[in-house]
């Protein structure tokens, strides 16, 4: 088994669960490979959900966050093993499994 090397990531912080979940859905929405985290301690915020981004998209996130009206209450540069995004996985498996098995339009 390898071990994956950890890398540095940048993660958002918000002071409430809803507005952890609302900014992962929009920017699930605009592309950005976005995974949820729990928050790191000592950052200040009332949520324990972060969000984890690629440092080189966090400043285009926190663009659109704040034009959605969604604050983000901390930021953090944290170093983490990659996990692959829900999108990466999906999309992965779909690499995977030809067409025709996806769907049985005989059933």
């Amino acid at each position: 088994m390898s071990v994956r090397p950890a890398r540095i990531f940048r993660v958002l912080a918000f002071e409430s669960t809803h507005a952890a979940l609302d900014a992962e859905a929009l920017l699930d929405d605009l592309g950005f490979d976005v995974v949820p985290v729990p928050a790191p301690a000592g950052l200040t915020a009332n949520c324990g959900i972060a969000l984890r981004l690629e440092p080189d998209d966090a400043g285009r996130a926190i663009t659109y966050l704040a034009r959605a009206g969604i604050a983000v209450a901390a930021i953090a540069d944290v170093e983490d093993v990659w996990i692959p995004s829900r999108k990466e996985v999906f999309r992965a498996l779909r690499a995977r499994v030809s067409p025709p098995l996806l769907f049985d339009a005989h059933s």
